[in-house]
């Protein structure tokens, strides 16, 4: 077997048959696709059956309760037979050659890891901005194009100070399943991983890898951006998806149980956790602005019980208007004792911008 796709499903029921569609499509001979549902409480497996029925390149496991996709990748890539192995979300596309040309590159370059691109597509739920910035971050992300062999030369690439390397995207990449096999068994996950497992997953397998190459501009995959259960349309972003965003502390504390356990190098250690967290955190607060007015108070409460004074390090109040609300709808809202508590780290944060921001950003605050 060459290549082994493995899709996660939950309650995919609404964007299924399109991805199902993509994989009949692929024109690779020796592929399996490999559809792990997670305990779906819609009609996801039966549609799933119906869609595969009578073609033997489809498999579909069922987990027997609710775990994550980190777990229900792990038992797919536990059983697939191909050399290699994709991942592809229940609500994207490959397109039609996109198993062959994977192939194809990465047994030329010879490497553990090829890293392809992805076209954004847009969604009724997203807006032209999101569209552009979205396709801007996934061309932008690798920032470099070519190969890297050695074990100690991928963690230079990639274990890189203040961010990563590649794209933490496992749906741009194929891998050499025998070093999948490797890192993600040694991963005893301490809390369900159901947000932030990407990042997780591909920190461990580079851990793993001796080589990668990298070219951006073959565009294999298309992001539905809008489609999934996570992504719903920032601009309504539910609470319910929020929370599970905040979730992402349990995938750093899993990686920090990982590095207790097994050893490496101190910086390759070091800047895996800081750089996780600072993707985690700036995540959460970065979508902590897509609540409703109504929530943004009792989104803050879990945002700051999630990850405490640590939100006061990032960029947290992205324009005037973001402050406004929080304003309104956040410091307002609390007693008198607490919202002075507050404004004070507020202030403290405002100092630390440029000057013509925190004049603004001061004013806004303390104006009655």
């Amino acid at each position: 077997m060459k290549i082994s796709v493995i899709i996660p499903l939950y309650n995919s029921s609404a964007t299924i048959a399109r991805t199902i569609a993509s994989l009949k499509a692929q024109t690779l001979e020796g592929c399996e696709f490999i559809l792990v549902d997670d305990f779906s409480c819609d009609n996801s497996v039966e549609q799933a059956t119906l869609l595969t029925n009578g073609d033997s390149r489809f498999s579909i496991l069922t987990q027997p309760y609710r775990t994550d996709p980190f777990q229900a990748r792990t038992r797919g890539i536990n059983s697939a037979k191909g050399e290699y192995v994709m991942f592809l979300d229940a609500d994207d596309e490959f397109t039609p050659d996109a198993c062959e040309i994977a192939y194809k590159t990465i047994t030329e370059q010879n490497v553990d890891i090829f890293c392809f691109g992805s076209t954004v597509i847009g969604t009724p739920n997203t807006s032209l901005i999101e569209l552009k910035n979205t396709q801007k971050h996934l061309d932008c992300a690798e920032g470099f194009s070519g190969k890297i062999s050695g074990s100690d030369a991928v963690k230079d690439f990639y274990f890189k100070n203040n961010k990563f390397g590649t794209s933490i995207a496992l749906w741009k990449k194929v891998f050499r399943r025998a070093i999948l096999v490797e890192a993600v068994n040694k991963v005893v996950p301490t809390a369900p991983l159901r947000y932030g497992q990407d990042l997780l997953q591909l920190i461990i397998t580079m851990l793993h890898t001796q080589s990668i190459y990298v070219d951006n501009s073959i565009k294999l995959h298309k992001y539905y951006l809008g489609a999934g259960g996570t992504q719903q349309g920032k601009s309504a972003l539910s609470m319910s998806n929020f929370e599970r965003m905040l979730t992402t502390k349990n995938s750093l504390n899993t990686l920090k149980k990982y590095f207790e356990c097994h050893a490496d190098s101190a910086t390759i250690m070091t800047n895996s956790i800081n750089n996780a967290h600072a993707s985690y955190l700036n995540t959460c607060c970065g979508n902590f602005w897509y609540l409703k007015d109504e929530e943004l108070f009792d989104g803050f409460n879990k945002l700051y019980s999630t990850w405490g004074e640590a939100i006061y390090t990032t960029p947290f109040f992205y324009s005037p208007a973001n402050l406004i609300r929080f304003k309104r709808f956040v410091v307002q809202a609390i007693e008198p004792e607490k919202q002075n508590r507050l404004k004070q780290k507020l202030i403290k944060l405002f100092l630390s911008i440029p000057f013509y921001k925190t004049k603004l950003y001061l004013k806004i605050l303390l104006n009655k």
